[in-house]
């Protein structure tokens, strides 16, 4: 079996996707990935997996509607050269693409967050909202057709604005983590105690939010380090410049870590008391706060896309009123000042990572897609057939 990603960004692929090629690989399949390369490193941690990579030239954050075009003629040109059994497209960009133009092919579009394009208010983006809704609704009257969701909430989001038919939608969880690189450790005698901050540095994550939080945590007199590593992305329309992170770590209200591997991530938390993410941004289950819980770090998030699923309650951290910037305050000083609370809600995150965010969970769930739309049966899953998509 052939099988064909579809992808806008290499690095966003390795962190959250390579384990599950490397599944679908391991269950025998041909694994091609259309991206765009951004880096001689990156082509070549596909290429030791035993993927098959072609470049595209789609940016993720650009607007050039030229670039959106020759992209969809690349991505046309490149499926119907591989003939692949499933094309299987991630992220809002390639799932447009895919479902206006491999439509005689079985494919999975998997939205792993809304994204911006869900979250604008401005006449615009609702219009392109509207019109990329409609591509999907047509997309999804087709059998061959399967739409994935990192949580229910955003799998019941797009059903009702494109009117999807339930049947070819579900939900299969986020990317996963793996606990024997991300292990758990006691939390550190650090004083101050340090909060992490770790995301993409647009503003839609949170970070302006977050250093005014800590601003107000220490005039109320509790010391704390804010810790930020973050991958500065300047073609971004919501970037944070380069110069504003600067100007912050002169004030003394960060330290700047810059741009963090996933081999130096474990580390990372091992440093942090309390890892802290007040994001806008409609995204999925936000893997930082799976990798802080899977080291056995408490969290404090705004209760936005997927951050439910790990915070259905306050066992492992504090999920905090979408907005209610006061109530995050208060949930991150009950984190930095009650000591008991933060390690059992460390070893908490640890345990629910282990029964339900593991990178072999994701690689199983989502090798069921691909059963799901051929009727075949991938060894690496373990499980029998299930439904198939007529």
């Amino acid at each position: 079996m052939r099988l064909c990603f579809v992808v806008n960004d290499d690095r966003y692929f390795v962190l959250h996707w390579l384990a599950r090629a490397r599944a679908a690989r391991s269950a025998g399949m041909d694994v091609h990935v259309l991206v765009r390369s951004s880096s001689p490193v990156l082509a070549a941690t596909l290429e030791v997996a035993g993927l098959q990579v072609h470049n595209l030239a789609l940016r993720s954050a650009s607007r050039d509607p030229v670039n959106l075009l020759y992209s969809g003629w690349q991505i046309w040109r490149f499926i119907n050269r591989l003939q692949p059994d499933v094309v299987h497209a991630i992220t809002l960009k390639p799932c447009l693409l895919v479902a206006m133009l491999a439509g005689r092919y079985r494919m999975v579009l998997s939205f792993p967050g809304l994204g911006r394009l869900f979250t604008g208010k401005g006449i615009v983006t609702r219009g392109l909202r509207k019109l990329v809704c409609r591509v999907w609704r047509h997309a999804a009257r087709r059998p061959s057709c399967l739409m994935a969701f990192e949580h229910e909430g955003d799998r019941q989001c797009l059903m009702r604005l494109a009117t999807l038919p339930a049947c070819n939608t579900r939900v299969t969880g986020v990317s996963g983590v793996d606990p024997s690189v991300f292990t758990p450790s006691v939390l550190p005698n650090t004083q101050p105690p340090v909060v992490l901050f770790a995301a993409r540095l647009i503003r839609a994550k949170g970070l302006d939010t977050l250093v005014g939080i800590c601003g107000a945590l220490r005039a109320s007199g509790i010391a704390l380090t804010l810790r930020v590593a973050g991958l500065i992305v300047p073609d971004d329309p919501d970037a944070v410049p380069a110069r504003e992170i600067r100007r912050l770590v002169a004030r003394g209200e960060i330290e700047w870590l810059g741009e963090v591997g996933e081999h130096e991530m474990p580390a990372v938390l091992a440093g942090a008391t309390v890892v802290a993410l007040p994001s806008r941004y409609a995204e999925g289950v936000p893997r930082i706060l799976l990798e802080a819980a899977s080291c056995a770090r408490p969290v404090v998030a705004f209760d936005r896309g997927g951050v439910r699923e790990l915070l259905p309650d306050e066992g492992c951290g504090i999920r905090v009123k979408d907005g209610d910037i006061p109530a995050f305050t208060r949930a991150l000083a009950r984190v930095l000042t009650d000591t008991e609370y933060a390690a059992r809600a460390g070893k908490e995150g640890h345990r629910r990572v282990l029964q339900f965010f593991t990178a072999d969970v994701a690689a199983r769930r989502n090798l069921q897609c691909y059963t799901a739309l051929t009727g075949m049966t991938f060894a690496s899953t373990g499980q029998p057939a299930g439904e198939v998509l007529p």
